[in-house]
C-alpha cells in the first residue's frame, strides 16, 4: 500500500489514474513513487505478462485517498487538529485551505484492499496491477470544507486560515484520484460521501471524549454499520 501522493502532480484539475505518470516533489511522494517502481520492476522481471508465474502469483499495489477515521492522534493532520482545536475551544488553524484533497472514511481502501485480495486469491493473473481506492469525484474537498464538516458535526467552532510559511515543506494545492478501474473490475465503490466519513470521524472523537469509552465496541459498530452500508 502506498498512497495518492506517488503521483507526478501537475497541479491541474486532473483526477490520477494508475496509468499516470509517478513522481514526487517532496520527500514522502518521491519515496511512493519509488515504493511503487520498485514492486513493478520485481513483479515485470519475476512474474512477467504471460508467465506460468504471473498466472499463480499475484503482485500488486494500492493507493489509497486521504484518510479519516477516528484514533488517529498524529499532529499536523487536519482532522485531529481539529479535534484537539475544538475540544481546548480554540478556532482551527487551517494551513491552505483552498486545498482540494480526496478525502476518504479510513474503512473505504480497507474494504478495496479486501476485495482486491479477494481477486487476488480468485484469479492472480487479472489482479498483479496497482490499483486507486478512492472516493467519489464530487467528494474530493478543500481543507477548509473539511474544517467547516468538522465543525458542523462536533456543534461547536470555528476556524482561522493561517498561513504555511515560506520555510514550510512542499503541499499539493491540487490532488484527485481516479478509481473506475476499481469500480468496473473489482466491482468496488465508496460507501460514505465526504459529509458521513467526517460525521463518522466525529462520531469516534465525541465518543472517546467521555468517562467510559470502549475504543473497541465503538470501533466495531462503525464497522458493523459500514459492512451493512456496504451491502444494500
Amino acid at each position: 500500500v502506498t498512497t495518492d501522493k506517488c503521483y507526478e502532480n501537475r497541479e491541474a484539475d486532473h483526477a490520477y489514474g494508475e496509468n499516470d505518470r509517478l513522481g514526487g516533489r517532496d520527500p514522502y511522494s518521491a519515496s511512493k513513487a519509488c515504493a511503487e517502481l520498485v514492486v513493478a520492476s520485481y513483479r515485470d522481471s519475476f512474474f512477467s505478462e504471460g508467465s506460468e508465474e504471473r498466472r499463480a502469483v499475484s503482485v500488486s499495489t494500492a493507493r489509497a485517498g486521504n484518510v479519516i477515521g477516528g484514533g488517529d492522534w498524529a499532529r499536523d493532520r487536519l482532522v485531529p487538529d481539529c479535534i484537539r482545536a475544538l475540544s481546548a475551544g480554540r478556532p482551527i488553524s487551517v494551513r491552505n485551505p483552498g486545498s482540494v484533497r480526496p478525502w476518504q472514511f479510513v474503512l473505504e481502501p480497507l474494504s478495496g484492499y479486501l476485495s482486491l485480495a479477494a481477486h487476488q486469491l480468485a484469479a492472480p493473473g487479472n489482479a498483479g496491477e496497482a490499483w486507486n481506492f478512492g472516493p467519489a469525484p464530487e467528494d474530493a474537498r478543500t481543507t477548509a470544507q473539511v474544517a467547516e464538516l468538522v465543525v458542523k458535526s462536533w456543534g461547536s467552532g470555528g476556524w482561522t486560515a493561517a498561513g504555511a510559511g515560506p520555510a514550510a515543506p512542499h503541499e499539493a494545492g491540487l490532488l484527485k484520484l481516479d478509481s473506475s478501474k476499481a469500480r468496473e473490475r473489482l466491482a468496488w465503490r465508496p460507501v460514505y460521501g465526504a459529509e458521513e466519513a467526517v460525521a463518522r470521524t466525529v462520531a469516534w472523537y465525541r465518543a472517546a471524549a467521555g468517562p467510559k469509552f470502549d475504543a473497541l465496541a465503538f470501533t466495531r459498530r462503525q464497522i458493523a454499520d459500514y459492512a451493512a452500508a456496504e451491502r444494500s
